[in-house]
């Protein structure tokens, strides 16, 4: 006779009374149907069926304490995530601010920038024309004076445009006033004068007046053939 997993589980939480009364039941039925499995050997089979019940509990409380470890760590991580989360906003917020402090002291030095730049265009349109007649023999034709150019589709600002001869030859003078003028500034100037000769059909002279010019970038404009004036030369 098999006695099934199932039966077994069952008695082995009986009462031991009631259980002894089920084992003896079993021993008449072996006896009677003539089956010779011992009650040693089902006690001891029923011991090893808690033995290993006690394993496999044992196994799956391990397993919900490693869950509950994981999951601590689980939410310290999303905790640590927000947090993340939350600084990044804060230093978006800071970005945006500075980006905004940036743009308005950008306008100002425009502004200032501006401001100086006119003043020195003021200066260039009324002592240029001498300095250009005294240094290359150029007699400007009326005066010179900031132009604005549509070129390419693209209105382009001139700071110092005007028409001059020399002896047979005339020239469009075709300048820049800067408080600095840097390598890009100077390398945009050149392209322009490219632009503006196609457009007006007429050779540039170029000359650039400016308050300041670093070593490197007189070296350059003499290597280019570039007239250049300081701002204290206008006079």
């Amino acid at each position: 006779m098999m006695i099934s997993t199932d039966f077994i589980r069952k008695i082995s939480n009986l009462d031991p009374e009631v259980r002894e009364a089920f084992l003896g039941l079993i021993d008449e039925v072996k006896r009677i149907t003539g089956e010779s499995v011992k009650r040693e050997d089902f006690l001891k089979f029923v011991e090893q069926t808690n033995e290993n019940f006690n394993r496999v509990w044992a196994a799956i409380h391990e397993l919900a304490e490693a869950q509950k470890r994981t999951e601590e760590r689980l939410n310290k991580l999303t905790e640590r995530v927000d947090q993340l989360a939350e600084a990044q906003k804060r230093t978006e917020e800071e970005v945006r601010k500075l980006a905004q402090r940036m743009a308005f002291v950008e306008e100002r030095l425009e502004g200032l920038s501006n401001s100086v730049g006119y003043g020195l265009e003021n200066e260039t349109y009324k002592y240029l024309p001498s300095i250009l007649k005294r240094d290359f023999n150029i007699e400007v034709e009326g005066k010179l004076r900031r132009r604005y150019l549509d070129i390419d589709g693209k209105r382009m600002q001139v700071n110092i445009f005007g028409y001059g001869r020399r002896g047979d030859e005339r020239l469009l003078i075709v300048g820049e006033c800067k408080v600095r003028m840097s390598n890009r500034e100077l390398n945009t100037f050149l392209k322009r004068i490219k632009k503006i000769e196609r457009h007006e059909g007429t050779k540039v002279f170029p000359v650039i007046v400016a308050h300041d010019f670093t070593p490197e970038m007189e070296n350059r404009l003499k290597e280019l053939g570039i007239a250049y004036y300081w701002s204290f030369d206008l006079e």
